[in-house]
């Protein structure tokens, strides 16, 4: 069985490197396009849990929009260092739900 694409799911843990070195060795092994996705979480003013609605106020959701910017640019930077140049590897990043 050959893989055409492997799609690699960067989090912000701590284990980045790690994996984006185990896709790139699956990617050359197979001749496959590596395409590594980032999901930042969205944020929405009302959060609802159990059915109830919560306010988030405008300056959390501030703080909380600078940190999924910056964890964003800290995996995109490793990507880059990992994969740049490569021209089998994409990155690709979206605001939702990463589950």
């Amino acid at each position: 069985m050959a893989y055409r694409t492997i799609l690699l799911d960067l989090s912000t843990d701590g284990t980045i490197e790690a994996r984006l070195d185990a896709a790139r060795s699956l990617a050359s092994r197979f001749d496959a396009a590596l395409v590594a996705l980032h999901v930042t979480p969205s944020l929405d003013v009302a959060a609802w849990q159990g059915g109830w609605s919560v306010h988030i106020p405008p300056e959390l959701v501030e703080v909380l929009r600078r940190a999924s910017r910056g964890a964003r640019e800290r995996v995109r930077a490793a990507f880059d260092r990992a994969c740049g140049g490569d021209p089998g590897a994409t990155w690709r990043e979206a605001e939702g739900d990463p589950g």
